[in-house]
Formats: C-alpha cells, structure tokens, sequence
C-alpha cells in the first residue's frame, strides 16, 4: 500500500514537472532577413530581422506620399532595389505594414510593384532600438 501512495505521487510530480516545461516555452519564432531575387524580381523579410541583423547594412520597407507609394530593401550583400506604385490598393497595403511586419514585394521591368504582400504575426522578431 505505501507503493502505491509513492507511486501516485511520483505521477502527479512528474505531471506538475510536465506542465511546469510547457509553460516555460516560448512561441513560435523567425528571422527573416531581407532577400532579394533580381532574376525574379522580388524581395521580402520583416522588419524586426532586418532591423536586429548584425550586418547593420540590410533594410526593408515601404512609404506612401499623397498618390504615390514605394517599397524598399536592401540585403546584406548591399544589393538594394526599390519599386512604386500609384495604385490605391497597392498603396493602401504599403500603409498597412508595421514595425513587426514582413513584406514580399514583386516588381516588373519598369520599376513598378506588381504585388505587396503584407503579414504581421507574433512570430516575427520585434524591432529593438
């Protein structure tokens, strides 16, 4: 019988120990540095990556002024490009991004963002000063 009272004590330290560890982890994580694809005309990353990044050379964004808007990156490798739009809808997604977002941006021959793809998530980094 004292086995027994052991045992059951065993299990629910065991189970308190379990429950414990799970709740020490931390969610989900990325880093996201920019990238850049000049063949394919895209780029992307998230803001908190490329802003944390030891390089300090890489930066991504976008900006919108009265009618015209642009996204922007540059990558580690200081290869930089950058894209407009006068599109209400491809600027309003510009306007919509945050200091913990991620952007993929692709552009045409002439300059100008054919898409801009905006996410904000918890799992990507936070800018820190």
């Amino acid at each position: 019988m004292v086995k027994k009272s052991w045992l059951g004590l065993g299990v629910v330290v065991v189970g308190v120990g379990l429950l414990i560890s799970h709740g020490a982890h931390a969610g989900l994580k990325t880093t996201t540095t920019v990238g850049i694809d000049t063949v394919n005309r895209n780029f992307y990353g998230s803001f908190g990556s490329a802003r944390n990044s030891a390089d300090a050379v890489q930066y991504i964004g976008c900006a919108v002024d009265n009618n015209f808007g642009s996204c922007f990156a540059r990558n580690s490798a200081g290869t930089s490009v950058t894209c407009t739009s006068s599109d209400p809808a491809t600027m309003a997604l510009m306007m919509a991004t945050s200091g913990d977002s991620y952007i993929y941006v692709t552009y045409n021959a002439a300059g100008t963002c054919t898409r801009v793809y905006v996410s904000s998530s918890s799992y990507y980094a936070p800018r820190l000063p």
